[in-house]
């Protein structure tokens, strides 16, 4: 909301917010200390040492939501301190999701060993009994679904950066792999955490809006929708009447050389089968534009 009306007290209220849910991921943290105390002493309790994991793993990705979110609010401020106080929390962000995107695939990687090999009688069997016992393959999968949306969103939107200027980011510790980036953002796409839609819309917006407006491809304005089509198609089910897919679909058709007032069809189209669902005729849009587009 904050982010639609540019309201200074929305914003200020969005802040706000953030921080309280910031502390209160970081409140939380004594379960850790805990945690290292049982493991020095060996006398770790497994069902309560990897749910803690878990837990540790989730506050930290949430926190560093909470940050990303809190450098955009500076950076709509558009002041050279607002600027560097964004790119600081950024830097802290950064850290956190590539902290927990290498611990996710360490115990990721530990899980399978446990299943592939024959248990050891020493402290690594003692630590692949912890994950084995107490964090299932299906938590760990969406643990690196959920840091995969930041992590891969940090990765592609860096790479974006002009080359001379991208230099200078990557001695501030910022990496930029566009095509790590995009495979990061397709694991979480396809996961079954909370941010999966708003990976899969990442994914579109990236193929159908920066690589033709950015000119990634050169003058191949079409290149990206094959990746593009392939996608809506195996999200059309669970998201058959969503504007925002919608309009991608007439994005698509607008690159596929549609007349450009036909890119708005499917997204009104979408609008008004919402507002009024009675109205048959609504529903024809979309196949109205199709047509059109195909002469």
């Amino acid at each position: 909301n904050a982010m639609m009306t540019f309201e200074e007290e929305k914003m200020q209220l969005a802040c706000d917010d953030l921080k309280t849910t910031e502390k209160l991921c970081e409140s939380e943290e004594a379960g850790v200390i805990e945690t290292i105390k049982n493991k020095i002493k060996k006398n770790v309790d497994v069902r309560k040492s990897a749910p803690s994991m878990v837990d540790r793993l989730q506050r930290q990705i949430i926190i560093a939501d909470c940050q990303v979110y809190l450098a955009v609010l500076s950076f709509v401020k558009q002041e050279l301190s607002a600027y560097i106080k964004g790119g600081w929390i950024l830097r802290k962000a950064w850290k956190i999701y590539n902290k927990c995107y290498l611990d996710i695939n360490a115990l990721q990687e530990l899980y399978q060993k446990k299943l592939t090999e024959e248990p050891l009688t020493s402290d690594a069997a003692n630590d692949n009994h912890i994950v084995a016992e107490g964090v299932s393959e299906e938590s760990l999968n969406r643990l690196k679904g959920a840091v995969s949306f930041g992590y891969g969103l940090f990765h592609l939107c860096i790479s974006m950066v002009p080359p001379n200027l991208l230099k200078i980011i990557n001695l501030l510790g910022f990496p930029g792999d566009r095509l790590q980036g995009l495979s990061s953002l397709m694991y979480a796409s396809e996961s079954k955490d909370m941010k999966a839609p708003l990976a899969t819309l990442a994914l579109l917006w990236y193929h159908t809006v920066v690589r033709p407006f950015f000119a990634l491809d050169g003058s191949d304005n079409k290149a990206g929708l094959d990746e593009a089509k392939e996608i809506l198609l195996k999200k059309e089910a669970a998201y058959p009447n969503s504007s925002l897919f919608m309009f991608f679909k007439g994005r698509i058709q607008r690159l596929e050389k549609a007349e450009k007032h036909f890119v708005l069809v499917p997204f009104i189209a979408s609008l008004l089968q919402k507002t009024l669902p009675g109205t048959q005729d609504v529903s024809q849009l979309p196949s109205v534009q199709e047509m059109w587009a195909k002469q």
